[in-house]
């Protein structure tokens, strides 16, 4: 940083020094000075396509995802055959409840790169928040799982399509194998609570439900969030 400093102080116009520099405030978690010399680095070379990417994710951490899906669609513009770009703009655009939008840039992800396992798996959740048919966001989990089998998000996403379909024993499967990768997934141990619960298992189940309480307080909440789609 230091180097850097002296660098853009000798050429206060070289946009590539900000871009490196706020790489490393990013990096030092100084997000905040990173934005800073982003900002300028934009100002001299508007189509900076990694500045954009940059100053996008780093809008994203933030939770200021119009401001993310804007500097997206500008990288996009940009680089339009990007999978990566489009599965993150369908990230920010699905936290920003613009689910359509979202759905068309996981689906073009997947179009540009069939082995972006990430994009498959929220698509599934996409598909269930949006009331579809659980069989078809099915498939997209299954999808997801067939590219990363240990991934415990993934078999999370896949319990819950279960339970909309009412197969409370491969529901519980699936939580069994995230919570093999990580025995304190407080969703995960909340989940395989309630399927047992549902098919009639009180004890265990109730026992799990208080694991992850435990663990997180507000997982009830997340949980019923997730179940309703």
């Amino acid at each position: 940083i230091a180097d850097l400093d002296q660098a853009i102080e000798l050429a206060p116009s070289f946009g590539r020094a900000r871009y490196y520099r706020a790489l490393l405030h990013s990096l030092a978690n100084r997000p905040q000075r990173a934005l800073e010399d982003l900002d300028v680095a934009l100002r001299l070379d508007t189509g900076d396509l990694e500045a954009l990417t940059l100053r996008a994710q780093l809008f994203s951490q933030r939770l200021d995802n119009e401001k993310a899906v804007l500097d997206y669609s500008a990288a996009l513009k940009i680089s339009p055959d990007s999978a990566v770009l489009h599965y993150n703009r369908g990230v920010a655009l699905s936290a920003l409840k613009r689910s359509e939008e979202a759905l068309r840039d996981f689906g073009e992800a997947i179009r540009l790169n069939n082995s972006l396992a990430e994009a498959y798996n929220n698509r599934c959740l996409l598909r269930l928040t949006l009331g579809e048919d659980a069989r078809e966001a099915g498939t997209d989990c299954d999808k997801a799982l067939k590219l990363q089998p240990a991934n415990p998000v993934f078999h999370e996403s896949s319990a819950l399509v279960w339970m909309k379909r009412g197969d409370y024993a491969r529901a519980s499967f699936h939580f069994d194998q995230a919570l093999a990768a990580d025995p304190r997934r407080a969703l995960a141990l909340f989940g395989r609570g309630y399927t047992r619960n549902l098919a009639g298992d009180g004890k265990s189940g109730d026992r799990d439900m208080l694991v992850a309480l435990s663990i997180d307080p507000t997982v009830r909440d997340v949980f019923e969030k997730r179940d309703s789609r």
